[in-house]
């Protein structure tokens, strides 16, 4: 799945996206390849869909970098029934670029 053209670092060979999902202990669970000049928040949630369904998970907490940390998926990863939190999500942040007090 590359495709042609300048991908969204602005390289000028095809590159390819891949996305993937582990379980707590590391395991891979399922991922996608996707064209590497796309936006990869779009990819995020069908896949997790499919791994939801697939393996009948009723708690998980997703953990991405800042770049799939858009509204949609922050939204779709916040779920509670009766009080009890189901999905949730967390977006890491890199210790280099936080305040001092922070480190």
């Amino acid at each position: 799945m590359s495709s042609n053209g300048k991908n969204k670092q602005h390289q000028p060979l095809p590159q390819v996206g891949m996305g993937l999902f582990i379980d707590r202990d590391g395991i891979p669970m399922a991922f996608d390849i996707f064209p590497g000049n796309k936006n990869e928040q779009p990819t995020m949630k069908p896949l997790e869909e499919k791994i939801l369904d697939n393996y009948g998970l009723d708690q998980v907490i997703v953990c991405t970098d800042a770049g799939l940390s858009s509204t949609a998926n922050r939204k779709f990863n916040i779920k509670c029934i009766d009080g009890k939190r189901l999905r949730s999500f967390i977006t890491t942040q890199s210790v280099k670029t936080l305040p001092e007090y922070l480190k």
